[in-house]
């Protein structure tokens, strides 16, 4: 399922919280039982969903979304009761909007907006919750670990326990992090690009996502890695130790590249990576990476036979907003995209 662009339901629907992402194009429903069949297309094991209070107060609306194996429910209703039977799903649900209850077996978790969120490895589960809005991510136990082992600068053999076998409370700081808010950029992002999943994925956004995750799963892997030991590893590493993983990102400058790409082919941890940059550029890999975008970027502006225009210009050298592409290429050269084109067609303003 995509990005969604239908609606329904009455229009005197009780108000709901906005949804995560999406809220524009929400599938609406004041059906409890409807909004019940179309919550079981996704939570397989569902046993049951019932309203709180008078069945006709009851309201929801949904968007459902995936890119890049990674698929996101936002939802928003009114107070509900539910309870999912055992499932092999493993799920991150994150609230933006009231509080939430879940218990398993005898264990109660309290998952409330601000505060933390619930992950659940197909464990079987009732709850109930205060009118809601939340994220749900559907997540691969392989790819968590995948993602672990790239930012720690593992090798493939070398298995970290995430502690990913039961239900429980993720607190969004923990150890020093604040977690929360990449949640809310990644939501607004989807929101920036439309939902266009192939555009999702090349800016990497799922990859945003799991490492986030990996970091409320396992904060103190992180928090371990004293910068000072760092320093003193990548102080043996030859200055050229770089030069791979910079010609292949030369190389592929119009592909998607993530951070944990770059840990998988240098080998290197993520404070690893980072110090290595700094020490060498003077800068972080990303930014190293969208310096070399911009670069390319401004050599196809120069070219009097481009035809691309800037927005497709920029969303070619993964910058999800055109006006972002803008900024950065001026803080870089000094003038805007357009300014670099008009100067080249003998003046005037640029249509783009």
């Amino acid at each position: 399922m995509t990005y969604s662009s239908r609606t329904s339901g009455a229009p005197t629907a009780p108000a709901l919280p906005a949804l995560a992402f999406g809220d524009c194009n929400a599938v609406v429903k004041t059906d409890a039982r409807a909004y019940a069949a179309q919550v079981a297309t996704v939570v397989t094991s569902l046993r049951a969903y019932d309203p709180l209070g008078d069945v006709r107060s009851f309201a929801s609306k949904s968007c459902t979304l995936e890119f890049n194996g990674v698929k996101l429910v936002a939802g928003a209703n009114t107070p509900v009761t539910v309870h999912v039977g055992d499932t092999t799903d493993t799920t991150l649900m994150i609230p933006f909007h009231g509080t939430n209850v879940t218990t398993v077996g005898r264990e109660k978790f309290n998952w409330n907006a601000g505060l933390g969120a619930l992950f659940i490895p197909g464990t079987g589960r009732g709850g109930a919750c205060s009118t809601r809005s939340t994220l749900n991510v559907a997540l691969d136990h392989l790819r968590l670990q995948a993602t672990a082992q790239a930012m720690l600068g593992k090798t493939s053999n070398e298995l970290i326990d995430l502690q990913a076998d039961h239900t429980r409370a993720l607190p969004f700081q923990s150890h020093g992090l604040a977690l929360e808010g990449v949640f809310h950029h990644v939501c607004a992002l989807i929101d920036t690009v439309k939902g266009d999943p192939k555009m999702l994925a090349l800016l990497g956004v799922d990859d945003l996502l799991y490492r986030n995750i990996v970091l409320m799963l396992r904060p103190d892997l992180f928090a371990a890695q004293e910068p000072a030991l760092d320093a003193h590893v990548n102080a043996k590493r030859p200055r050229r130790a770089l030069d791979p993983l910079c010609d292949f990102l030369v190389s592929n400058l119009s592909e998607r590249i993530t951070l944990s790409d770059m840990e998988r082919i240098s080998g290197m941890s993520e404070r690893g990576l980072q110090y290595a940059f700094l020490q060498r550029f003077g800068n972080t890999p990303l930014q190293w990476l969208r310096g070399a975008r911009l670069d390319r970027a401004r050599q196809q502006l120069v070219c009097r036979d481009q035809s691309s225009n800037i927005t497709e210009l920029a969303l070619a050298h993964g910058f999800g907003k055109p006006s972002d592409f803008a900024s950065h290429y001026r803080r870089r050269f000094g003038e805007l995209p357009s300014e670099t084109r008009a100067q080249l067609r003998g003046g005037g303003a640029s249509p783009d």
